[in-house]
């Protein structure tokens, strides 16, 4: 339902505001602070259980590319979901569903003790501009940063010419999308 609420959201990159004003109250019920940055990034933060252990950075983009069509409609047939036109834009708003629901229900499944940040960022899809505008001091604490989007259908991106992490980090991912019997 929120992935469909997020796709009905026009917010090509450059006008992702009305995709920061449905987000920060949502997010507002879920974290303990949250703050639009200087350059309009959506960013909150959680101190879980001690808060002790590990800051892990949730992030993903706002926008979407710029064949999202302000004028379509979605098509959901047998639990897919296709544009009428032009492009579905579902890359980053299924990241932003997924990390909403990881932060609904992490208290449920987990005793972590540590902080949660998130970082929802602007213009992602020109060359991550946003991300790059965010306050360097405001994730130096970050031990481990997941980036929920995509390259294909199947893949756990763990760098870009050069690693963003270890082998251990990639194929813990690995080992956890087999456990959930994905093919990754």
């Amino acid at each position: 339902k929120q992935l469909i609420e997020l796709l009905n959201i026009h917010g090509v990159s450059g006008e992702e505001a009305n995709v920061r004003d449905y987000l920060k109250p949502v997010l507002s019920e879920l974290m303990d602070m949250v703050v639009v940055d200087s350059y309009g990034n959506l960013l909150g933060e959680k101190v879980m259980g001690t808060g002790e252990g590990a800051t892990i950075l949730l992030s993903a983009h706002m926008d979407t590319v710029k064949g999202v069509l302000k004028d379509r409609k979605l098509i959901i047939k047998n639990g897919i979901i296709k544009s009428n036109k032009g492009a579905l834009g579902a890359d980053d708003r299924a990241g932003i569903a997924i990390i909403l629901s990881v932060l609904r229900n992490i208290n449920k499944i987990s005793s972590f003790n540590g902080t949660i940040k998130v970082a929802f960022s602007k213009e992602e899809e020109v060359g991550c501009i946003g991300a790059e505008k965010i306050y360097k001091n405001w994730y130096k604490d970050v031990d481990l940063a997941i980036v929920v989007d995509r390259k294909g259908n199947r893949d756990i991106v763990v760098g870009c010419f050069n690693a963003f992490c270890s082998n251990e980090v990639g194929r813990f991912f690995e080992e956890v999308s087999i456990m959930q019997d994905m093919d990754w």
